[in-house]
């Protein structure tokens, strides 16, 4: 019965789909019913193309802000002295001289706690990162127990003579380039404790909505609506 009112409900036009819809199942009309599945899926081609238009934006600030660079560190390369340039929260700049060897393999350490990337050591190849110069003394160690400890990050290499600079992406990723001179008056404006976020991989599963187009969604095509007991 409950069919039988849900066909009254529906238009001559949509009737004869139906009556065709129901005798290419029942003559096995494989050939009709795969063109009828082909046209429905070109409607959710269509309609998902539309939705990744309007996602567009979105996506593009998204990828924006998971590649831009910011500056955290410098480093200052003098007469082979090497000196450490970081900044507080509070915007105070500071400027740490060291006695290690820049021409050697130089490492700058981070660490992401609570998703902010904080400067914590510096040291050079011929020094074991326990006697690392610490930048930050409350990092000296780290409760790796915290759970809002996430992980280590550094970057290294020899350094000549000049201005380098420290950036990190919004993902974390960490650069190290030779920025001028020592007393070039390019400024640099660092920034403490950028924010570390996870972007996740875009991933389309538009071939999974594809592939699960049934003879429910043909019925629903020709019918108009979804029926109460729709065909298997």
């Amino acid at each position: 019965m409950a069919v039988a009112s849900a066909l009254l409900r529906i238009p001559l036009t949509r009737l004869l789909s139906v009556g065709l819809f129901t005798a290419l199942l029942g003559g096995g009309g494989y050939v009709g019913y795969r063109a009828m599945r082909s046209d429905i899926a070109a409607d959710v081609y269509r309609q998902r193309l539309e939705e990744l238009a309007g996602e567009y934006e979105s996506l593009r600030t998204t990828f924006n802000e998971a590649v831009r660079r910011t500056a955290v560190t410098e480093l200052l390369v003098q007469d082979g002295r090497l000196s450490v340039v970081i900044i507080d929260a509070q915007g105070q700049r500071t400027t740490i001289e060291t006695i290690l060897d820049p021409s050697s393999e130089i490492y700058v350490d981070y660490v992401v706690i609570d998703g902010r990337l904080l400067i914590r050591r510096v040291f050079d190849s011929y020094t074991p990162p326990m006697s690392a110069i610490v930048l930050d003394a409350e990092l000296e160690f780290v409760d790796w127990n915290d759970p809002r400890a996430q992980e280590g990050k550094a970057v290294y290499r020899a350094l000549q003579e000049g201005r380098w600079i420290v950036s990190a992406t919004g993902n974390g990723a960490l650069g190290l380039v030779r920025l001028g001179d020592v007393g070039s008056t390019e400024p640099v404006e660092l920034t403490p404790a950028p924010p570390v976020r996870d972007f996740e991989e875009i991933l389309e599963e538009l071939d999974t909505s594809i592939r699960e187009i049934g003879p429910g969604d043909v019925w629903k095509r020709v019918t108009g609506s979804t029926p109460e007991t729709p065909p298997n």
